[in-house]
């Protein structure tokens, strides 16, 4: 990651995160203050629940005070099938 002007936490999508399973994405809680010249600094990982190669874990992304929602577009897992799966999950930076 290069340099960062955002104040207070936010969330990006790492899809190219190296496991031993191959490329499988991560989605990427940083915080930091901008204003106070500190480095930022990863403060939470989110993994994919059902890790699979190439769904795509992390995308898209959304958040929302201490909400994130990760897009996993090819996630076929799910049961009925889905192809546009998300999982809520509440973050405290």
């Amino acid at each position: 990651m290069g340099p960062c002007a955002v104040p207070g936490p936010f969330a990006m999508g790492d899809l190219v995160s190296r496991r031993a399973a191959g490329w499988l994405g991560v989605a990427l809680v940083v915080g930091g203050r901008a204003a106070a010249a500190q480095s930022y600094a990863v403060t939470l990982t989110l993994a994919n629940p059902t890790v699979a190669r190439d769904d795509d874990f992390g995308l898209a992304l959304a958040a929302s005070g201490h909400d994130v929602l990760v897009g996993v577009p090819l996630d076929d897992t799910a049961e009925p099938r889905c192809t546009n799966h998300t999982t809520p999950t509440e973050v405290d930076p």
